[in-house]
C-alpha cells in the first residue's frame, strides 16, 4: 500500500499542474467567487490572481509535508511496505505522504469544479457539486485511516 500511496502522490503532482493550466487558458480574465442571493456575482477575482494562489497553496502544503519527510525520513525504515508491520512512527511517516496526495486530489477537484463553473457552456453545475465533497470527504477518511493506525499500534 506505501507503494501506491507513493505512486499516486508522484502522478498528483503533474495532473494538478496540467489540470490548473488547462482550466488557466479557459477562464475568462475576471473570476467571479462571490454571489448575493438572487446569483449575481458580488466579488470577482483576476485569473492570474487564483493562478498564483492555486500554486502557492500547493507548494506551501507539499513543501511542509517534503520537509517533515526529510526531517523524518533517518528514523524509518523505508523497506517497509505493509503498515502492519510498521512502528506508530513509521505509519505515520507514510500516512503524511497520503495526506499530501489527499491534498492534491482535492486541489484538483476544486481546480476542474470552478472550471466547469465558470465555463461558457450551458452545463448544470449542480450535476458537478460531487466535486466539491469529494475532496473533504477524502480527508476525513484518510483521518480516519490515521485513527485506526494510532489505535492498533503500540
Amino acid at each position: 500500500m506505501v507503494k501506491a500511496i507513493k505512486f499516486c502522490y508522484l502522478i498528483s503532482v503533474p495532473i494538478f499542474l496540467i489540470v490548473l493550466l488547462y482550466y488557466y487558458a479557459l477562464f475568462p480574465a475576471q473570476i467571479d467567487v462571490y454571489f448575493n442571493a438572487s446569483g449575481l456575482a458580488t466579488h470577482s477575482v483576476d485569473k492570474s490572481m487564483l493562478f498564483y494562489l492555486a500554486i502557492g497553496v500547493f507548494v506551501v502544503t507539499n513543501g511542509l509535508i517534503f520537509l517533515y519527510r526529510r526531517l523524518k525520513q533517518s528514523e524509518v525504515d523505508m523497506d517497509l511496505i505493509d503498515f502492519g508491520q510498521m512502528t506508530k512512527s513509521e505509519s505515520m511517516y507514510h500516512w503524511i505522504n497520503g495526506l499530501s496526495l489527499m491534498f492534491n486530489v482535492t486541489y484538483i477537484l476544486s481546480i476542474i469544479y470552478l472550471g466547469l463553473f465558470q465555463s461558457r457552456q450551458n452545463l448544470d453545475i449542480t450535476d458537478y457539486t460531487v466535486l466539491v465533497y469529494l475532496g473533504p470527504i477524502f480527508i476525513i477518511l484518510w483521518i480516519f485511516w490515521f485513527l485506526y493506525l494510532q489505535i492498533t499500534k503500540k
